[in-house]
């Protein structure tokens, strides 16, 4: 530590500045996603103080931070919940004068929480890896030197809101009341048959054996097997009826995702890897499973269990209370496993969901693997990640396969009991030989129930971990406001296209802005070039300008209303958008550039094409509009795609046409082919491009550096001026006559 950061440091200690070592827990928050460590950090540190809250919750108390959080952004929301946050340069040795819930800035890019210090051994709870004891060096390798205490101020208020993740959930168990009545009414039937067998083998020792009573004898056993019958006929209406609710509890619960998902903010997507995301999409089966198992156990196998040890505390007390113990044993076993499994779970998704990743990104950048001969790389990028998921896997196996070992260990103990109760029972008299018999059956009866019972709880523990995954995404709002409603929002009428742009401000850190103080008004019909160098913050314009992105200061406006009284949805239709990177379907011409447009627009897709400069490319197919593109486009050159983007952006006859870099594959002569036919359109147009033959045929020019604007005007007007503009033209012909 340094001489002035030391003085600071004795001097806080001295003050009583420092958290105190009082009492406090601290418990473990997973992250959810790769650059949240800070958000579940924060989580930790703010829960020792006893101030608990969903990881959720925290982090739209930080705020959109898109590309991890600073020690910055973690103080400024600690100040706001009512702690005094205070950050400290320190070195390892300085780490035993900070409380338990101090956050260290950890490995360059990553946040932990300290524990507790002792024998020179550090508890780091790493919201990546885990909780663990950590040597001094591994610390000092680690630790980057800077932590953040938190103290509890005058206006801090604990409370607990404990995180219920699989109660949103069982609403839908419920909705299937029916299916689950005859699954439930089939299992009853299916037990009361199980009942038939002991008393059946009483009857036959205490009452026909003995007698030789064949003809009782032969009754019974038909007996026993019209109900085999039964029991068949019970258990298919039952597999079919739980089939059935499978089906409809994952289609409910997918669909309802995969809606949510696709109505969040654009933000949510630039946070969180496609990997990730499909995840947590495949993961809603084994929700499923925890919720129709915990719902039949509960009804069916609870009540089975208590049945059958009415029975048994009738026949024989002393060996009821014996299987009630073994219960009660199993029930410790899952109670004492269930901390574990949550955590090994939690480990086991987020190694799946980093392997899924690197699968998704293997595939995405198959083309320039190939092409550079990268395969070995990206093979060794998704192994190591591979590797991380099978030790994650085979650590919660491990551990499976030792609770797999203890329950039926303790079954094992039955025969155990049932000699030494009963059977001591039968020696000295106290009880017949049918009773030994029917207790054999009935004892088991009552364990198989119970066993059942266990398994569905133990498996909540690993369907809580993966509910938290799923509810982490349906928890973010909706892109529309509650309050604002497809009937409260202003009326899907067609824009005119005029467009405002008011002091508009905007940066993924608030400290550090792309676009600063924007004013731009754009005129119906009005075609608008926006150039600039690299990173001048022209795409960005264009995502505030679709909604995708919020302004953190001004505010965007259509025809003079503010964008954000616009359903997203009814506004976003009027618009037609050629982005960067072109992003294509695996199906049709016509399916691509149609693209889930509405019916009108089907009557319009040659003349789209004719408007893209497409339609002879697509006549050369033999099967013409119906001819397929392959799955991202691979099967088309640049220019190819981005003619067919831009078909897909004018079937629907926009009131705003906007083109990001929308003609930069293609030559200069089918380029001007293109521009002259979008001139026919009818629409305003906003246009970002390098090329000066694109810029200088727009209407309005604005210059851009460095999310300002410095230079308006035409092509003309800003070449006289001998600015900014004229720089680049200038610096293009150049490149141009050198090339």
């Amino acid at each position: 530590m340094s001489t002035a950061a030391s003085e600071v440091f004795a001097e806080r200690v001295s003050g009583r500045i420092l958290p105190t070592r009082r009492a406090g827990r601290l418990r473990l928050v997973r992250q959810l996603s790769a650059s949240e460590c800070g958000v579940a950090s924060l989580s930790m540190a703010i829960g020792y103080h006893g101030l608990f809250l969903p990881l959720a919750q925290v982090r739209r108390l930080v705020g959109d931070v898109y590309d991890g959080v600073t020690l910055a952004h973690l103080a400024r929301t600690a100040s706001d919940l009512g702690l005094i946050a205070c950050g400290y340069q320190a070195e390892v040795e300085d780490l035993a004068e900070f409380a338990p819930g101090t956050i260290l800035h950890w490995q360059l890019n990553h946040f932990v929480v300290l524990g507790r210090v002792a024998r020179g051994r550090y508890e780091i709870y790493d919201p990546a890896r885990g909780v663990r004891w950590c040597e001094a060096d591994e610390v000092s390798r680690a630790f980057t030197g800077i932590a953040l205490t938190l103290e509890a101020g005058e206006t801090f208020e604990p409370r607990l809101e404990r995180e219920r993740p699989l109660r949103r959930h069982f609403g839908r168990v419920l909705s299937q009341k029916r299916r689950l009545g005859t699954a439930v009414v089939s299992s009853l039937f299916i037990q009361a048959i199980a009942f038939c067998v002991p008393i059946s083998m009483a009857i036959a020792v205490e009452d026909l054996i003995p007698w030789r009573d064949t003809g009782g004898l032969s009754v019974l056993a038909a007996a026993l097997v019209l109900a085999s019958f039964g029991r068949f006929w019970a258990m298919l209406v039952r597999g079919r009826t739980l089939k059935l609710v499978d089906v409809a509890l994952e289609s409910s619960m997918r669909a309802t995702f995969l809606h949510h998902l696709l109505h969040l903010p654009y933000r949510v997507f630039l946070t969180r890897s496609q990997g990730d995301l499909l995840q947590r999409i495949n993961a809603h089966r084994e929700v499923r499973d925890a919720l129709s198992s915990v719902a039949l156990a509960t009804v069916l196998d609870a009540s089975t269990a208590a049945a059958f040890l009415l029975a048994l505390l009738l026949l024989h007390p002393k060996l009821a209370l014996a299987a009630l113990g073994l219960a009660t044993l199993q029930a410790l076993v899952t109670a004492w496993s269930w901390k574990r499994r949550e955590r090994l779970t939690e480990t086991y998704l987020e190694a799946d969901a980093v392997c899924q990743t690197r699968q998704v990104e293997a595939l995405a950048t198959v083309y320039s693997t190939k092409a550079m001969g990268r395969e070995q790389a990206m093979l060794q990028r998704w192994s190591s990640a591979f590797v991380e998921q099978l030790q994650a896997d085979r650590a919660r196996g491990n551990f499976e396969a030792l609770l797999d070992a203890i329950r039926p260990s303790i079954g094992m103990l039955t025969p155990a009991c049932i000699l030494g109760f009963a059977g001591t029972s039968v020696a000295q008299g106290d009880m017949s030989l049918g009773a030994l018999f029917a207790a054999s059956a009935l004892m088991p009866g009552f364990m198989a129930p119970v066993g059942q019972l266990v398994g569905a709880v133990q498996s909540l523990a690993d369907a809580r971990s993966v509910a938290a995954r799923i509810n982490d995404v349906l928890e973010e709002p909706s892109e529309l406001p509650a309050e604002l409603s497809e009937a409260g929002a202003t009326p899907a009428r067609r824009v005119r296209g005029g467009i405002r742009f008011e002091q508009v401000s905007f940066g993924f850190r608030p400290e550090q802005p792309i676009v600063d103080g924007f004013d731009l008004e754009i005129l119906p019909g009005q075609t608008v070039a926006l150039v600039g160098s690299t990173g001048s913050g022209k795409s960005t314009i264009i995502n505030l300008l679709l909604g995708l992105l919020h302004p953190s200061q001004g505010r965007v406006l259509f025809d003079g209303v503010d964008l954000t009284s616009f359903h997203p949805q009814q506004l976003r239709r009027q618009f037609g958008v050629v982005p960067q990177r072109v992003q294509l379907i695996q199906g049709s011409f016509r399916s691509n550039i149609l693209f889930g447009a509405d019916d009108e627009a089907g009557d319009r897709v040659e003349w789209a094409a004719e408007i893209a400069c497409l339609a002879d490319r697509i006549a050369s197919e033999p099967a013409g509009f119906e001819a397929e593109v392959a799955e991202g486009g691979s099967s088309l050159s640049g220019g190819e795609a981005q003619r067919l983007a831009i078909a897909r952006a004018v079937v629907t006859r926009p009131r705003v046409l906007v083109m990001d870099e929308a003609t930069s594959a293609l030559d200069t002569a089918t380029e001007a082919k293109v521009y002259e036919s979008l001139r026919q359109l009818d629409c305003s147009q906003v246009v970002v491009a390098h090329r000066l033959s694109t810029i200088r045929r727009a209407d309005l020019i604005v210059v851009m550096d460095r999310g300002r604007c410095v230079e308006r005007g035409t092509h003309a007007e800003l070449i006289a001026k001998g600015g900014h503009y004229a720089r680049l033209v200038a610096a293009q012909l150049a490149e141009d006559c050198a090339a």
